[in-house]
């Protein structure tokens, strides 16, 4: 979702720095930075990398971490381009079933989509606590292939971060690397 749907990374990002700052973890790493690093990583796999410092729970931190972020994103006029918009509707008016499979939490997840209007152009979706292991592992695809009772010839998968397009070989689906928002500022 983040980064091939919608362009949020950098408010995940941005998210992510002020949670740090709320716990009081003293780096010298700017929201770009922290973009740059942990793009496409789970927020759980970014908790691990801060566990020494953050004195809480992975728990806390996620609470934390998502409700800024859902802050920042709900700050914004409108996160999903005319361009992505039109895209799903017509996939839709194609006749073919689309699935959201992200490493976001479910919180976070449903707030975008009920924010943009979109949820009902999904037919499936898997968020982080829906599987029983996240991306970089291909769990997430082989579940909505499971959902759909389809193969791997069946699907397509779209993806753009290191970690998505890691998962997405692993899956053995056939898939396109996106980077429709990788020249935006």
């Amino acid at each position: 979702m983040d980064g091939t749907l919608i362009d949020t990374e950098l408010h995940h990002a941005k998210a992510l720095r002020r949670t740090l700052d709320h716990f009081n973890v003293e780096r010298d790493s700017s929201s770009e930075d922290l973009k740059k690093r942990f793009q496409g990583v789970a927020d759980d796999k970014v908790f691990e990398f801060y566990k020494k410092e953050l004195n809480t729970s992975v728990q806390k931190f996620l609470e934390i971490k998502n409700q800024k972020v859902i802050d920042i994103i709900d700050s914004e006029k409108e996160i999903i381009t005319k361009e992505i918009r039109n895209l799903l509707q017509s996939l839709k008016l194609m006749g073919l079933r689309i699935s959201l499979i992200t490493a976001s939490e479910r919180k976070v997840t449903e707030f975008i989509l009920q924010k943009e209007k979109v949820k009902e152009l999904f037919d499936l979706v898997l968020t982080r606590e829906d599987s029983t292991e996240t991306k970089p592992s291909p769990r997430p695809y082989l579940d909505a292939l499971n959902f759909y009772k389809i193969t791997t010839k069946e699907a397509f998968i779209f993806e753009d971060s290191p970690t998505g397009l890691e998962a997405a070989r692993a899956s053995e689906i056939p898939f396109a690397k996106v980077t429709w928002f990788s020249n935006r500022a």
